[in-house]
């Protein structure tokens, strides 16, 4: 099907949805198809970062001693944990696996450098990385900023 010039196919819009990352789109009949895909790469990656944040913590490690004991910069590790749109390099994830103690496999699937074979795998990383997310109260501070905001918004 052609539209205004540009073709509209099911590799199309899957690969849009995959560059615009959770953002709602509406592509007619094709949308259909996105109902039950599997979680795009990027939330992936999300659960990438915050599995390497909390394993580091809670094998008592700081950024810094990681760094010595991978050979990896403080800067790639700390855009490892808190940069999306970091893409490590495989060696980096390779050592990461070795020493926080996980599948060096899964590890790269979720760092998006190779397909993950299980279905239902990236499902379960968002999962993750939706639970591993700290609930914690608002200061007064930031209460007082969150009604004031939204008291204009609401204007």
């Amino acid at each position: 099907m052609k539209s205004l010039g540009m073709t509209t196919n099911s590799e199309w819009l899957l690969r849009k949805a995959d560059e615009e990352a959770g953002c709602n789109i509406s592509v007619g009949g094709l949308v259909s198809k996105l109902a039950n895909r599997p979680a795009t790469s990027a939330a992936k990656r999300l659960a990438f970062r915050r599995l390497i944040s909390l394993r580091r913590r809670d094998l008592g490690l700081s950024i810094e001693e990681l760094s010595q004991m991978s050979g990896a910069s403080l800067l790639d590790l700390i855009r490892a944990e808190r940069d999306e749109d970091f893409e490590p390099e495989p060696r980096l994830v390779y050592q990461l696996a070795r020493i926080l103690k996980l599948p060096d496999a899964k590890m790269m699937q979720l760092a998006g450098l190779s397909a993950a074979n299980e279905q239902g795998f990236g499902d379960i990383a968002v999962r993750f990385a939706a639970r591993s997310e700290p609930v914690e109260r608002l200061t007064p501070t930031e209460h007082e900023a969150l009604e004031e905001f939204v008291k204009f918004l609401a204007e």
